[in-house]
């Protein structure tokens, strides 16, 4: 056997022996390291099966496309992966970007909202307002919103109108923070972009009218509309959206793993409902 292949397998073997006597969490330094080292190569084309603490069965995974720290977070239980990445999707209203935050904040994990728009204006050269209401809002009845969905330049935009062109940025920029590891992410069609990871949990969000309107007079204020046409303004549009870019149904519980009614259930609930399954072994 040649000695680096040996080696790569002596050290693999190592770190399934640490996998299963200790938290992997604890782990990410070295596996860490091991990216960094040539026996990574080695490592992404390996899939094992081994059997850790407690009789319990885990299967591990390592690609070429992901990083090793993601793949061994990946872990597979009795045909459940491990739940790293989670998606939330809201209604307007509901306390859904709150949750995701406070979920983000509890587990250790890297938060995305307005770091994925700050994102994808650095690399479409739009403006960040621009891009905070157009990608993940459908067109509206104005001239600039009218005139945005005119196809683009070939050159520019590929001859796609200003809202493809904005969802092909988002849903890369999407698909690249999921693989560098855990992560929890807010709106912007998640939930469908990342609907093929096993390690995906995709959550909804929503309340009861009443809830939503005093929640958003309350954090954002009185203005000409009122509160129940800005709740239908903005969920319409989220919907409208969702379904062009997904041909999925927003807030259809059949495309989420799990729903929450945070008017009845609460923030706080909400946000333990969703740890206590992310931390599910």
């Amino acid at each position: 056997m040649d000695e680096n292949i040996g080696a790569h397998i002596w050290l693999f073997d190592l770190l399934l022996q640490l996998i299963a006597q200790s938290s992997v969490r604890a782990l990410r330094p070295l596996l860490k390291w091991i990216e960094s080292i040539a026996a990574y190569r080695c490592f992404c084309t390996l899939i094992l099966a081994l059997t850790v603490k407690d009789g319990k069965k885990y299967t591990v995974y390592t690609g070429g496309s992901k990083s090793l720290t993601s793949s061994i977070l990946c872990t597979q239980e009795a045909g459940i992966m491990k739940k790293t990445i989670i998606t939330i999707s809201r209604e307007f209203g509901s306390g859904g970007r709150t949750i995701g935050h406070q979920v983000a904040e509890k587990l250790g994990y890297p938060y995305y909202d307005k770091e994925l728009i700050k994102t994808v204006a650095e690399k479409t050269g739009f403006d960040p307002n621009y891009v905070e209401e157009y990608g993940e809002y459908s067109p509206g009845k104005s001239l600039l919103s009218l005139l945005s969905s005119y196809t683009g330049a070939h050159g520019a935009m590929g001859g796609m109108s200003v809202y493809d062109f904005l969802y092909v940025v988002q849903r890369k920029a999407i698909l690249e923070v999921a693989e560098e590891g855990p992560c929890v992410i807010v709106g912007r069609c998640a939930d469908y972009i990342l609907k093929d990871r096993p390690d995906a949990l995709h959550v909804f969000i929503h309340a009861d009218e009443s809830f939503k309107a005093e929640r958003i007079v309350r954090l954002y204020g009185e203005s000409e509309k009122k509160p129940e046409e800005r709740l239908k303004e903005k969920d319409t549009k989220r919907s409208v959206n969702y379904k062009h870019f997904t041909d999925r149904t927003w807030g259809d519980c059949k495309n989420y793993d799990l729903s929450l009614n945070s008017g009845k259930l609460g923030i706080e609930r909400c946000v333990e409902l969703i740890v206590q399954l992310a931390n599910e072994d």
